[in-house]
């Protein structure tokens, strides 16, 4: 157990060294921040300073090795777009995406769980037959071009639900939170259903093969063998043991 552990744990490093050096690596990709943090305006003593606060007048490795110590002291870098902290950026919209992921699981087991159980309860039936080829097309289609088509739906078209935004929130435990007003839940729709989709389709399938295998097991043959009807009551099943 012990060295299945250490393995564990020595395969976690591994893999967050190897997202760090890509992360990095994505970052020298895009292109100098420079052009990003200072204005057109700016004067060749401006960016030569700013390039010494950055590090980037320093060698790759050197830089590299910055990289990682901020990253385990908790210091992800300067947002070049917002030029705040990185950290208190994703602390700020973390509410935000902790709702809207706790959402979209939320749909995907009400939706997912009970198609599931009505797909593996008749397979042959044409109902189960079209909530399969349902979740096919959950599976296939792109979420963001399920997301362009809902906001061309029911917001461009139809103008029923907002297609931007957070809306109105309010302080639960001192965080604000979307869930709590019906205007913050109007804005939550869409996104949530859009990030559904594909896991009320996993959900569905894995359902309906949860119950399709549980139909062929043992315990369901001897049920039926016993003269138990699918919609006989445990009761009566009890009697006629």
């Amino acid at each position: 157990m012990t060295l299945w552990i250490i393995q564990r744990l020595l395969q976690a490093i591994l893999v967050a060294l190897a997202m760090a050096v890509i992360v990095f690596v994505g970052l020298h990709l895009i292109g100098s921040p420079i052009e990003t943090l200072l204005p057109a305006e700016a004067t060749h003593e401006d960016r030569l300073r700013l390039i010494a606060d950055l590090g980037l007048d320093r060698p790759l490795y050197e830089q590299f090795f910055l990289f990682l110590k901020g990253v385990l002291h908790g210091n992800l870098g300067i947002s070049y777009v917002y030029k705040e902290p990185a950290v208190e950026l994703i602390l700020s919209r973390l509410p935000a995406t902790l709702e809207l992921a706790f959402a979209a699981v939320l749909l995907s087991l009400v939706f997912g769980v009970p198609l599931g159980l009505m797909a593996g309860w008749k397979p042959e039936s044409p109902f189960s037959r079209t909530i399969m080829i349902g979740s096919i097309f959950g599976f296939s289609l792109p979420i963001f071009w399920i997301a362009i088509l809902l906001i061309m739906i029911f917001s461009v078209q139809l103008g029923w639900l907002p297609s931007s935004g957070r809306g109105a929130t309010a302080a639960l435990f001192g965080i604000p939170w979307s869930f709590v007003t019906l205007d913050g839940l109007r804005h939550m729709v869409l996104p949530a259903v859009s990030l559904s989709l594909f896991n009320i389709s996993m959900v569905t399938r894995l359902a309906e093969a949860g119950v399709r295998e549980a139909m062929s097991s043992e315990y369901v043959r001897f049920a039926k063998a016993k003269g138990f009807r699918r919609g006989a009551s445990s009761a009566s099943m009890c009697s006629r043991t």
